[in-house]
């Protein structure tokens, strides 16, 4: 059964509409369409060159395995380009949209490569713009493809000492292994095998040299503005950890943007230091605190910590005045020390309470940081999250053991009589020596 469809406003044989006239029997009946077209070609077909990029509206033919075929002639206001038949890939083609398409459908196209043989065109084309002109059979298509910074898309199908070697439509390619990832490399084994897009960096005689790492980073340049104009302060959102240094964590928000955390802001908790907590690539939880732009850069400052519950908000009920608690001294201070009595509570350890029999210079006197310490609460203020504790009194420290001692007061200190069997003056004069050391001024010696 003979289908018909209407071409510029005429009937046509859809079946016998671009069949090589050549090849037809010379006895088989020519249809008064076929025989318009037949006239209309010769002057079409000189009309205007197709080329690489053109959008031209055709008819699906046939929907093949692998393949869609096409044909049509240029249509609108444009002159005729003439007869065309091409080829466009399946992959192109969404699975929702291939499955609308069947023979006689309507399609526009890009073209991407385009030749002429004998009056027919026969064009290689595109679903989307971008890769219009990228996949040509020559090496020509390949410059211009550079050129205009068009991808163009190759399957990888093996490696070598330097790199992935890539199929192209036309062409074999090459990626260094430098660019095939703008992140980290994967196994090789992940690569080979899959399509990808590329574009194209150097093009030597047939040599087609790739770089898919470069069209990521177009790609990821054209997604940071999007996310940036996105991002404001207050906004808690996933971010994966690419740094740690001694100042603060770098993480990446995403996009390509990256954000630091101050040590300050990496946790309620002072205790550890950030190698020992956080790992590189690890997913954390962070909350926009600033955002502002230097020197035309984006310069953003994120926390962790305020990501997450205030440890404030649920402040043991064991902490309270007069209560003993036993906490880490974190850092010291020229007026005291900060001990941890709870995850993520520092309690203020004053200098002046660090003891009640002699009066204290430094902290270092007393406590270093790490060390574990027995301490009395003397204040808690909820509302401007403070609290005082002290050493006087109960005055105990704990090892890193967690045994108990009691706290040594230089002025409690008595020396003892010491018996020496000297010989000799300087024998009896070091023993003099020692028995006066535990005089007090103004009193004779024994």
């Amino acid at each position: 059964m003979s289908r018909k469809m209407l071409v510029d406003g005429k009937e046509v044989d859809f079946d016998s509409l671009f069949e090589d006239e050549e090849s037809l029997p010379a006895s088989r009946p020519q249809s008064d369409n076929i025989e318009w077209w037949k006239d209309v070609k010769p002057a079409a077909a000189a009309t205007r060159n197709l080329r690489a990029g053109d959008a031209i509206e055709v008819v699906v033919v046939t929907v093949g395995s692998d393949n869609l075929l096409f044909s049509g002639r240029d249509g609108g206001n444009d002159p005729d380009y003439g007869r065309i038949e091409g080829v466009i890939s399946r992959d192109e083609f969404s699975p929702e949209l291939l499955a609308g398409l069947k023979p006689g459908s309507p399609l526009k196209i890009f073209v991407v490569s385009v030749a002429r043989k004998g009056e027919v065109l026969s064009v290689e084309g595109s679903m989307e713009a971008r890769k219009a002109g990228s996949s040509g059979g020559s090496v020509e298509a390949f410059r211009e493809a550079m050129a205009s910074g068009v991808p163009v898309t190759g399957k990888v199908t093996g490696e070598n000492k330097g790199g992935f070697e890539i199929a192209l439509q036309g062409g074999k390619g090459f990626v260094p292994f430098s660019q095939i990832d703008a992140g980290t490399r994967l196994a090789s084994s992940e690569y080979i095998g899959q399509s990808f897009q590329f574009l194209v960096t150097r093009v030597e005689g047939r040599n087609i040299v790739l770089s898919r790492a470069a069209l990521q980073r177009q790609e990821q340049e054209a997604g940071r503005e999007k996310f940036l104009a996105s991002l404001e302060p207050g906004q808690v959102m996933q971010a994966t950890v690419r740094k740690i240094e001694s100042f603060g964590l770098f993480v990446e928000l995403g996009s390509g943007v990256s954000a630091l955390v101050p040590q300050s802001e990496a946790a309620w908790s002072r205790g550890q230091a950030l190698h020992t907590r956080f790992t590189p690539g690890e997913t954390v939880t962070v909350k926009i605190l600033k955002f502002e732009s230097f020197q035309g850069k984006p310069r953003i400052s994120a926390s962790i910590k305020q990501a997450d519950a205030d440890p404030w908000d649920s402040l043991p009920d064991s902490i309270a005045p007069q209560r003993m608690v036993t906490g880490t001294v974190t850092r010291l201070a020229e007026f005291g020390a900060f001990v941890e009595i709870a995850p993520g509570i520092e309690a203020l350890l004053h200098i002046s309470e660090m003891s009640s029999k002699r009066r204290i210079h430094r902290p270092a006197e007393v406590v270093q940081p790490g060390q574990q310490v027995q301490v009395r609460v003397t204040a808690v203020d909820r509302i401007k999250k403070r609290i005082g504790v002290s050493l006087k009194d109960e005055v105990q420290s704990v090892s890193a053991g967690g045994t108990a001692a009691k706290a040594v007061d230089p002025d409690e200190v008595v020396p003892s009589t010491i018996s020496i069997a000297a010989k000799g003056s300087s024998g009896s004069a070091l023993a003099a020596a020692f028995l006066n050391a535990g005089n007090k001024p103004g009193k004779k010696p024994r």
